[in-house]
């Protein structure tokens, strides 16, 4: 599965939400994406980083996530 990691630099949460991504079971590729660095995707999820979005169907998960949480989403 193909997931889309918003976050931005020196992000604790968003260090932690990748690594909850790497302890999911299945393989995950991720990408991430600092939202920093384009203006529209500062205010779409600046305030809700991380933010994580499949690539299939595009649904998104905004932190705070459990582990639970996060693996129901991705199935």
């Amino acid at each position: 599965m193909n997931i889309v990691l918003f976050g931005g630099p020196a992000c604790t949460l968003c260090d932690n939400a990748r690594t909850m991504l790497q302890q999911c079971p299945g393989q995950i590729t991720i990408k991430s994406v600092n939202v920093r660095q384009d203006n529209a995707l500062y205010h779409a999820y600046g305030a809700r980083i991380p933010v994580i979005q499949r690539s299939d169907n595009h649904a998104e998960l905004a932190w705070p996530f459990s582990q639970n949480e996060l693996e129901s989403f991705l199935q």
